[in-house]
This record gives C-alpha cells, sequence and structure tokens, in this order.
C-alpha cells in the first residue's frame, strides 16, 4: 500500500496518516481476505458507505469482519452513532459480528492481521475527511496481529448485538433522536418524560444483549481472563488494617 501524499516513518514498516486519511481505509478494507476489524465509538452511515463501496471491489471471499462499536443511546441523540448504519452492513456483507462497548473509544481498522491503522479518526465522515486527524498506519504483520489481537480481547468484554436487536436498536434510535430535538426545541416536563423513556428502553435492550452472553459470573470471568491476558498473574493486595483480614467462619 503506496501513499506519496503521506508523510512517511518508515520504522518498523508504518506511515504516519495525516489529513484525509478515506483512501487508506478503502485499501485496507479491499485487501481483507479473511478478516477485517472496524473498531470505532462513532459510526455514520457515510462511513459505513465508504466500507460497503470498498468491498464491492473485493474478491468474493467469506471475509468475517468485527463491527465494534459503542451503541450507547445519548451517542444517537447526539448524531455520533447511527444503529441503521451499523446494522446495514449485515445488510450488505456476508458475515459480519457486531459487539457492543460501552466507554469504547479506540479507534482501529485492521486487515488478516497483515496491516491496521490506529488512528483518531471515528467511522464517520469528519474522522475521514473532514476533521484533524492523525494517526498510523502499521503494515508491519507483527505489529499488525498484536493490534488485532487487542482488539478481539476488546470484543470479547462487549456484548454480541445479533440482527433483530439491532433492528429494535434502530426504531428507537428514530424515536430518540425525535424526543431529543422536542426535548431541546422545549423543556417541558412531556419532552424530558419521552426523552427519559426512550433512553431507559435503549438501555434495557443492551442490558439484555449483555445478560444474552450468559450469566453475569460468566462475563465477569471473560474479564477476569483478559486482565491476566494482559496483565499476568496478579497479586491480591494486603489489607490497610489487621482488622480487615477475614477471621474463620462461623
Amino acid at each position: 500500500m503506496r501513499h506519496a501524499w503521506l508523510n512517511e516513518s518508515h520504522m518498523n514498516a508504518s506511515s504516519v496518516l495525516t489529513g484525509p486519511w478515506q483512501r487508506t481505509l478503502e485499501t485496507l478494507v479491499s485487501s481483507a481476505r479473511s478478516r477485517l476489524t472496524l473498531c470505532a465509538p462513532y459510526v455514520s452511515e457515510r462511513g459505513v458507505s465508504v466500507v460497503r463501496d470498498a468491498r464491492r471491489g473485493a474478491p468474493e471471499t467469506n471475509c468475517a469482519v468485527l463491527v465494534l462499536t459503542d451503541l450507547s443511546p445519548l451517542a444517537w441523540c447526539a448524531g455520533a452513532t447511527d444503529p441503521c448504519a451499523v446494522a446495514s452492513l449485515g445488510q450488505t456483507l456476508s458475515n459480519v459480528r457486531t459487539v457492543h462497548l460501552s466507554g469504547l473509544h479506540a479507534k482501529v481498522y485492521a486487515a488478516d492481521g497483515a496491516c491496521a491503522v490506529v488512528t483518531s479518526g471515528n467511522l464517520t465522515n469528519g474522522g475521514l475527511r473532514a476533521n484533524h486527524e492523525c494517526g498510523l498506519l502499521v503494515e508491519n504483520a507483527e505489529l499488525a496481529g498484536r493490534i488485532e489481537a487487542e482488539i478481539a480481547a476488546y470484543a470479547a468484554l462487549g456484548a454480541e448485538v445479533d440482527r433483530p436487536t439491532l433492528d429494535r436498536l434502530c426504531e428507537l434510535a428514530v424515536a430518540a433522536r425525535a424526543a431529543y430535538k422536542a426535548q431541546t426545541a422545549s423543556a417541558s416536563r412531556e419532552s424530558s418524560r419521552r426523552l427519559r423513556a426512550v433512553l431507559r428502553a435503549s438501555s434495557d435492550t443492551l442490558v439484555r444483549a449483555r445478560l444474552a452472553e450468559g450469566p453475569i459470573h460468566t462475563v465477569f470471568a471473560k474479564t477476569i481472563e483478559y486482565l491476566l491476558r494482559r496483565h499476568g498473574p496478579l497479586r491480591a493486595a494486603a489489607p490497610d488494617d489487621p482488622r480487615d483480614t477475614p477471621g474463620p467462619l462461623r
């Protein structure tokens, strides 16, 4: 992947991405054969259309696509994330897995563990074209593979969102944006009540997606496994007060 218009750093086969980097993403997306990772807290229809168009030109393969994003309802109200755009990827690509992870901030795009982009840019028009973003294109397979594995580990902490749940979130997003607009225009009790109700319904839908992963101790076990993989064996902190030391069971 050559980019004459980039400021390049050849150390570790990496290039600094400055300015609009949509072309780089298009090349990365179209190059994926077995795995494509799209990790961004904000996803819009414009960003998704770039991915769809790039995949149309790719050879027919059963490429597994991971979409890791934050589907929290407040992001819908602000227009930062569009659940309908996320859902549309599954309509045009055959093997898409969507995962919701609250608090996600990483923006990472990777293909086949061979190349990766780590950037400040979300999968939106602003992130790809309009904003002042900065990132790094990594074409070192060892490093790109480690980056891809880290995002896969993040995804294991999230909640997988199936197609019916995504469809429900699309409906709620339309209602949430309308309620948010009404509440902003008029601080009436009724508009505030409607907004709270739709946000509550949206949060409940995401909680059900989380619980579909299994009992809460299963989710807790995934978190412990992630921490041990990342940090190795961890020591329990010594109690500050001897009285905090558990005594014999009575």
